[in-house]
């Protein structure tokens, strides 16, 4: 894979008046959606636009792939364009990434926004690009009635420029690494764990050597939860990381709450492997998902159990 060497540092935020370009890479609109994405995006003074491709008929996703790709292209290369945000996550993305090897880089990078299925963008956009995604909710997330309004409220203040870090609190080590852990200062990268799951042997598979790595994932058993962590270590793929956070693992339904046993997956996880493994929230598919940058700098402080996600801006 035709990896950059130099990443930038740093992202140019959003104005008041910035056009936001709308994608679905993955599954479509539901009725509704995109008149209250619309609504969401003026009050934050921006300005929506919306590909006549967005979503039309497909077996399983928002639109067939080549129209998904270039709804995608059309975002990347309109120079109108400020930012990226993703409609929704589900499935689909990683399908894209064949057509995005194709294609040159755009000469200006978006703010590029979303998470769940997007993980498989970010990576490719972050590994090949260069670019510094946001791991952050859809905008699908950030309309429903039960938003979370701090939530949203820090997403607008992290994306105009207005707050530069994140801080996760209380972080649990799991291992004695984890434990003994002083000081920590790495390029953070992650996302959903079945999406980078599904990397391991592809082109865009995920780098993490001399890096921290955050996964979370919606409804997944503990046993197969436990499988892709094996799977991850005896590709080799976490050789050379610097730490693994493992995030919000959540259920839709109540009755398939699963954490006691994944918190005791978690645990003989980190007992077999040599890197600091902690478990942390605020990340992931519950109604709290902060956001990160995908390659971004984050500083680990074993001793006052806080990892700092760092969001640098350029004036």
């Amino acid at each position: 894979m035709n990896q950059l060497s130099v990443f930038k540092t740093a992202f140019s935020p959003l104005r008041p008046t910035d056009t936001v370009a709308v994608v679905a890479p993955s599954f479509g609109a539901v009725d509704g959606l995109l008149e209250k994405a619309r609504l969401f995006l003026s009050s934050w003074g921006l300005r929506m636009k919306v590909h006549s491709d967005l979503y039309g008929d497909d077996l399983l996703y928002a639109n067939t792939d080549d129209k998904r790709f270039q709804c995608l292209m059309d975002a990347f290369y309109d120079e109108d364009v400020k930012a990226v945000w993703c409609l929704r996550g589900g499935a689909g993305s990683k399908r894209l990434i064949p057509l995005l090897e194709k294609v040159e880089r755009p000469s200006t990078e978006k703010l590029f926004i979303g998470l769940s299925d997007i993980t498989a963008l970010h990576t490719f956009l972050h590994q090949v690009w260069g670019w510094m995604p946001i791991h952050g909710f859809t905008l699908s997330h950030l309309v429903k009635e039960d938003a979370n309004p701090t939530i949203i409220k820090e997403m607008q203040d992290i994306l105009f420029g207005n707050q530069q870090q994140v801080i996760f609190n209380n972080l649990v080590p799991l291992n004695q690494q984890a434990r003994n852990l002083q000081d920590l200062t790495a390029p953070l990268v992650g996302g959903n764990l079945a999406v980078l799951q599904y990397s391991l042997g592809t082109s865009w598979q995920i780098q993490t050597n001399g890096k921290i790595l955050l996964l979370e994932d919606v409804n997944e058993k503990p046993y197969r939860v436990a499988e892709y962590l094996e799977h991850f270590r005896q590709t080799g793929v976490l050789e050379g990381l610097k730490a693994l956070f493992l995030a919000d693992f959540t259920y839709d339904m109540p009755e398939q709450n699963q954490s006691s046993l994944l918190q005791e997956v978690f645990k003989k996880f980190a007992s077999e492997v040599q890197f600091p493994v902690f478990r942390m929230t605020g990340v992931g598919h519950g109604l709290i998902s902060r956001p990160f940058m995908v390659g971004g700098t984050a500083t680990v402080n074993g001793q006052e159990q806080k990892l700092i996600c760092f969001f640098p801006t350029i004036s």
